[in-house]
């Protein structure tokens, strides 16, 4: 058994193990593939774990008076 021969079996054992059926598996990889996308592009625009702080955002201790 070649490599894509075994990954595919991989994929239908997981399919079954969750109880997907093949449309269904299709669009959660489709919907991970978005949301990994939209993250890397993210990435690009904000750096790469930056924290961004709005001026809003900033808590004061005279904030609790």
């Amino acid at each position: 058994m070649n490599k894509d021969e075994m990954d595919a079996v991989v994929l239908v054992s997981e399919m079954q193990r969750q109880n997907l059926t093949v449309k269904e598996a299709v669009k959660a990889m489709r919907m991970y593939a978005d949301d990994k996308n939209f993250q890397h592009e993210l990435d690009k625009v904000y750096g790469n774990n930056l924290l961004i702080e709005d001026e809003w955002d900033n808590w004061h201790p005279s904030d609790s008076i």
